[in-house]
């Protein structure tokens, strides 16, 4: 994406991104794992598989990372004499190769990066490799085919990675399969509502808190531009490709199923009996629904980044997606490597400084499953529950590594606070 001028960005409501955890799922495979409001963990073996397509639900309330300081240069093991550390790059191009170059110019040791396509891992018995960096929702595949080892605590506890600035669900529990962590993080994006305040004025100039009022200000913005005419323009965009409808209709659904009091979400905690056709499900699904007849007829192809761009273009007045770097053109306005800045975000994506983001909408009502009824939410319960681990990356050392320790070090260090804000921006 290119173009002339400046873009600024900025986030509503950041305060709620601060928020203490209320509660979360994961759902991988046949394994979940439920974490109350007080951080008790809890895994249980089901006898069955999820039909999401291997999809790694995490849902959490976002707490924060701190800034970045510019890379050391590592010494180790004497770079003429030890071979090569081989790092595995999976579905991730661009990734693989600013591992590349950021290695070969702050690194003496010497790092062989290769790739590979997800469609070729079945066929990949064993990985050539030392470690591997992949999309998080094949955890659970290389987990079960015993081709990732968990990730050594030396590595974790150094200085390298610097756990304490990584969001503590986002290390304890995204990488982690059967009770053991197997990867370190590179990043999670979630959906944020992405919008124009100039063609949503009409809503105060403030995002919907709920999805209701989501709704409502999308019907009104569809009438007010059919009223003029405006047939090109479509009120709301959502990503409803192949792969992402799904991530799609959780995100909606997952404020009317995350019950402060009950642990059950996608399945029944006592009999594992599917609660996908429930109340809060139905009431995402025809929502919608709903929705996606004011959306462009093209949704049904598009990614996050296309409806990005819908409304950046100002095709749409808002969509579902998230700002990234590598596939929307967007930089920080300070371009020094970790740099902190209160500034909103600028790019040569648009010139209009009408771009916002903020947190998706949530819900003032929740379905409680033993009562068999919606109920108000708490005024002190948060309403929003966002969906995370839905495009990340994740990093592990593999079973075959012949330089296990050496291949953790490496992984701290690509995913730590001195290396990741050079190399993660790169991924798509």
């Amino acid at each position: 994406m290119s173009g002339g001028g400046s873009c600024q960005l900025s986030v509503e409501s950041p305060a709620a991104l601060s928020n203490p955890v209320e509660s979360c799922i994961v759902v991988r495979g046949s394994e979940i794992l439920t974490i109350d409001r007080q951080c008790r963990a809890r895994w249980f073996q089901a006898g069955w598989q999820l039909g999401l397509s291997g999809l790694s639900l995490l849902w959490i309330a976002a707490a924060g990372c701190g800034p970045a300081v510019p890379p050391p240069v590592v010494t180790g093991e004497p770079p003429a004499t030890a071979a090569p550390i081989r790092l595995l790059v999976v579905d991730d191009p661009e990734l693989a190769e600013a591992i590349g170059r950021q290695w070969n110019a702050h690194d003496e040791r010497r790092l062989a990066v290769e790739q590979m396509a997800s469609s070729d891992l079945p066929q990949a018995v064993r990985l050539n490799a030392d470690a591997v960096i992949y999309p998080s929702g094949l955890l659970g595949e290389l987990a079960e085919s015993r081709r990732i080892v968990p990730f050594p605590a030396e590595a974790l506890d150094g200085p390298q990675l610097a756990r304490g600035d990584i969001f503590p669900l986002q290390l304890q529990v995204e990488g982690r399969w059967g009770g053991q962590l197997l990867a370190v993080p590179l990043g999670s994006p979630q959906f944020c509502l992405v919008y124009r305040r100039d063609l949503a004025r009409s809503a105060g100039g403030r995002p919907p808190a709920t999805w209701g009022q989501y709704h409502e200000l999308a019907v009104r913005l569809a009438k007010e531009h059919a009223e003029a005419g405006d047939g090109s323009f479509h009120a709301v965009a959502e990503p409803l490709a192949a792969g992402w409808a799904g991530q799609v209709l959780l995100a909606r659904a997952a404020p009317y199923a995350r019950h402060r009091s009950q642990y059950s979400t996608l399945f029944n905690f006592n009999t594992m009996d599917p609660l996908i056709a429930g109340p809060p499900f139905v009431r995402a699904l025809e929502e919608l629904v709903a929705a996606s007849r004011l959306a462009p007829p093209e949704c049904l192809e598009w990614t996050p980044a296309e409806v990005f761009e819908a409304v950046r273009s100002g095709r749409a007045a808002m969509g579902l997606a998230w700002p990234s770097p590598a596939a929307t053109g967007l930089q920080p306005a300070d371009s020094a490597p970790g740099a902190a800045s209160d500034q909103p975000v600028e790019s040569a994506a648009d010139s209009s400084g009408q771009l916002a983001f903020a947190e998706l909408p949530g819900s003032d009502q929740v379905y409680s499953l033993g009562q068999q009824r919606w109920e108000q939410r708490r005024e002190d319960e948060p309403g929003r529950i966002p969906l995370l681990a839905i495009a990340g990356r994740l990093g592990s050392v593999t079973a075959q590594s012949r330089r296990p320790a050496a291949a953790a070090d490496a992984l701290a260090w690509i995913t730590g606070r001195d290396w990741s804000p050079l190399i993660a921006p790169a991924s798509r």
